[in-house]
């Protein structure tokens, strides 16, 4: 009897101590292993009789043993040690995530947390994640065809077209960029390249008006540098500069161009009959003198 109880409490105790630790089944035998490897129960009843269990219970031991030393391990590493290695990986992930490096013929503007926006150009910055916003500035040239809409009156009062070439950019300039930032951030090529055009018309115009139709025609290097210097002003208050100036073609509807070149050819023509003239005559001129001598 008192065997009987003995086992009976033992077991009663078993199952207490079962029920307070944290247990692991294995998946193929599911034998409840305890943290010391001690083999208390299986769902199998054969598994007692296994020529296996004594296998299966060693590898208990050997798993625990080896989380046991883990965990040991792991209580080794100082606080301070945890800390450090988390500011380290959050450095890493900042700076995987705000670096931004800008090619030669891009403009980065980072702006957000202060008043004055971060321009950064073939040059690498960090930028704070969701403290700053990244936008993007081309500069490449932009050709632009300049074309006046309709005649316009020269000095001399005759109307005339002007065809140009013209290529702007946005300025590498600091100022001029936050300028250009402000009037054409986000905005295509073709509406910079529309916008500027009204502006270079305006100034063809208004220097076509102060000259005249010979000087132009004859001259379109002045003519070109004059609409340049007009119009860089009214550009530079975008954020634009030109970079070049061509005058491809002067038209008019009167063929007053087209005479003038007729009445330059006659004059030409004319020049070179006198200076033909002029020489035959000092060579017979010449001769004669030579056959009164002889």
């Amino acid at each position: 009897g008192n065997l009987m109880r003995s086992e009976a409490a033992s077991r009663a105790d078993s199952q207490h101590f079962a029920d307070t630790m944290e247990l692991k089944w294995h998946k193929r035998s599911k034998i409840l292993c305890s943290p010391e490897g001690s083999h208390f129960a299986s769902q199998n009843k054969e598994a007692k009789s296994s020529p296996r269990s004594g296998e299966q219970i060693l590898l208990c031991k050997m798993g625990f043993a080896s989380q046991t030393r883990r965990i040991k391990m792991l209580e080794l590493i100082p606080a301070s040690a945890i800390i450090a290695i988390v500011v380290i990986a959050l450095i890493v992930i900042f700076l995987a995530v705000g670096y931004v490096k800008a090619p030669p013929d891009m403009a980065f503007i980072i702006s957000g947390i202060k008043k004055k926006s971060k321009i950064v150009i073939g040059k690498a910055a960090i930028r704070i994640p969701f403290f700053e916003r990244l936008d993007k500035l081309n500069l490449r040239l932009i050709p632009i065809d300049v074309k006046t809409s309709n005649a316009v009156p020269t000095a001399d009062y005759i109307n005339i077209n002007v065809d140009a070439t013209v290529n702007v950019k946005i300025s590498n300039e600091p100022e001029k960029l936050r300028l250009a930032a402000e009037n054409f951030l986000n905005k295509n090529t073709e509406y910079i390249a529309g916008v500027a055009r009204e502006v270079l018309e305006g100034n063809v115009r208004e220097i076509v008006g102060k000259m005249k139709l010979e000087e132009m025609v004859s001259d379109r290097q002045k003519f070109a540098t004059l609409v340049k210097e007009n119009a860089e002003p009214d550009l530079a208050a975008m954020g634009l500069d030109i970079i070049s100036f061509n005058v491809q073609n002067f038209v008019d509807g009167n063929e007053v161009i087209e005479n003038l070149g007729i009445d330059n050819i006659v004059k030409i023509k004319k020049a070179a009959a006198i200076a033909r003239a002029e020489s035959e005559r000092d060579i017979k001129v010449a001769q004669a003198a030579a056959d009164k001598e002889s």
